[in-house]
């Protein structure tokens, strides 16, 4: 077991009802199986077919009634759950799913502006079961933490995930960030550039760096080239890379988390800075399931579904 801070959780507490199942969605690749997971969830984490070409992604987020993710006053997205004073231990059920989301996944990938606002913060499985029963499924202790940045300056490089040496580490750029990456690092570097540079098994003991695009990243084939080194599952823990990969169809489900508290005024929204989906082509979702904590805290999963206003004209 890693000697990263583990959380203790009392699993009967954080209970929850399942109130909706869809049985048009068929969950047939096992993410985690746990003993606790049972006690919480009743049953293992599981998801539907992987596609071929590319990592499945899902993101985790917690929102309130009016789909904010943060308070202006405390950036910390885990803040949404835990200052609902109401929700007791809904509030733990939430941190436990991430968990499990992160125990699920053979990568994490990660905002600059998470590790600015969460600076003591690192991307391991806070549940010491958890990552046991991951690594008894033939997962490595710590999911490989994927870093996006455009060129690099937004990456605050002092943080306990990179100065640890124990965080296995991605960065995620374009040409323009790989210097200031490889001048940063810590450990050994090795650059990618192709998805022929893909072929080959990634190696905790160094850092990696994934270059795809020009000015911007090109996610289609930065996806194809994270496929092609071995990654599976990707968490994406990114509110701004959530709707990125959203805008590219690349997205294929979401947690997300509702904490029955209102923030309303100019509270961050997913995307919020970024353009948004018109009225004829957007993203639909169908829900996959329901759980239930109390009447003050939900836990919604759902499909996202790409297309639907194709050839529409309004």
């Amino acid at each position: 077991m890693s000697d990263f801070l583990k959380t203790a959780f009392d699993y009967k507490s954080m209970q929850l009802k399942c109130l909706y199942r869809n049985e048009d969605i068929a969950l047939v690749q096992t993410g985690i199986e746990d003993e606790h997971l049972r006690t919480v969830y009743s049953a293992p984490l599981k998801f539907p077919v992987h596609p071929q070409d590319r990592p499945y992604l899902y993101c985790s987020l917690v929102t309130s009634v009016d789909g904010r993710i943060a308070f202006p006053d405390a950036a910390e997205g885990p803040f949404i759950a835990s200052k609902n004073y109401l929700a007791k231990e809904g509030s733990a059920a939430d941190w436990y799913t991430l968990n499990v989301l992160r125990a699920s996944a053979d990568a994490i990938l990660f905002g600059a502006a998470t590790l600015h606002n969460e600076p003591s913060g690192t991307g391991h499985v806070y549940d010491a079961s958890l990552e046991e029963s991951r690594v008894r499924m033939g997962m490595q202790e710590i999911p490989w933490n994927i870093i996006p940045t455009l060129d690099g300056s937004d990456v605050p490089f002092h943080h306990i995930e990179f100065t640890c040496g124990k965080i296995p580490v991605i960065f995620y750029t374009t040409p323009k960030g790989v210097q200031r990456c490889v001048h940063n690092s810590l450990k050994p570097v090795e650059i990618i550039d192709s998805l022929e540079a893909c072929r080959q098994t990634l190696k905790p003991e160094k850092n990696y760096i994934v270059v795809t695009g020009a000015d911007v990243m090109d996610n289609v084939l930065g996806m194809r080239m994270l496929k092609t080194l071995g990654l599976q599952r990707i968490l994406v823990e990114s509110p701004s890379l959530t709707h990125l990969l959203l805008q590219d169809a690349l997205l294929d489900e979401m947690f997300l988390n509702y904490s029955c508290v209102y923030l309303g005024g100019d509270a961050l929204t997913i995307g919020k800075h970024f353009q948004s989906f018109d009225s004829v082509h957007h993203p639909h979702t169908s829900l996959i399931s329901v759980y239930l904590h109390s009447s003050h805290y939900m836990y919604l999963r759902h499909k996202v579904l790409y297309g639907i206003g194709e050839g529409r004209e309004e």
